[in-house]
């Protein structure tokens, strides 16, 4: 039986940022407004009857991961752009049963309409596939083009990041690294082609997420 998806939802309407995106020369070498819808299919009882945010998903920073995904991968096609936003979000946010994300290029066609692409997805659409023990990979996308990845780093245990320009960022506890401490940093994250060494001096897990990918590959 296919699972009934949540009755509730949360919005981030008419989310803007300035980036590269398209596939023609002056979309290259120029960034444009494109505008970001979406929905986000999660329970959000466990909240509303408790007041918890902690139980629900942080929609400033649900929009600040999809800026710097943005930003960094300099998309050709909003189809991958569509893609990769919803396997980044999906394998972040646990919570999250499904999603919709449409793009939408406002001024590409000079007033003359608007160019825009939504796809909807669900957790089970990006199943993980993990590996490694003393810190766990769970691959969530991986394309000729891309990859993304969220690594669980336990108590005590160290993750030397690998090489490729990346964009990458702690979503969950705290990691000390080589560049200074980082604590769920969206809002700086990390871009680099270099090795960066990250330790988990606490006394619980911590994730990092990582897409590796050159920008404008796709």
């Amino acid at each position: 039986m296919v699972p009934l998806v949540p009755a509730d939802r949360i919005w981030i309407r008419g989310l803007r940022t300035p980036c590269i995106i398209g596939i023609y020369p002056n979309e290259r070498q120029n960034e444009q407004i494109l505008q970001i819808d979406l929905r986000l299919d999660i329970d959000v009882t466990p909240t509303s009857l408790t007041g918890d945010l902690q139980r629900s998903v942080d929609y400033a920073r649900v929009s600040h991961e999809v800026i710097a995904l943005l930003r960094f991968r300099q998309y050709r096609l909003l189809e991958v752009a569509c893609e990769e936003i919803a396997a980044m979000l999906l394998g972040i946010h646990s919570e999250l049963e499904g999603l919709m994300v449409e793009l939408v290029k406002p001024v590409a066609l000079c007033g003359n309409g608007a160019p825009a692409i939504a796809i909807e997805r669900r957790s089970s659409d990006y199943p993980k596939v993990v590996s490694g023990q003393a810190r766990t990979t769970s691959t969530r996308l991986a394309t000729p083009f891309c990859r993304i990845e969220c690594i669980d780093v336990a108590p005590g245990g160290t993750l030397a990041s690998g090489t490729g320009e990346r964009i990458e960022w702690t979503v969950e506890g705290e990691l000390a690294c080589d560049r200074g401490d980082t604590h769920e940093d969206v809002w700086s994250p990390i871009v680099t082609d270099g090795e960066v060494r990250y330790e988990n001096r606490r006394g619980r897990r911590a994730q990092l997420f990582r897409c590796t990918g050159k920008p404008g590959a796709a």
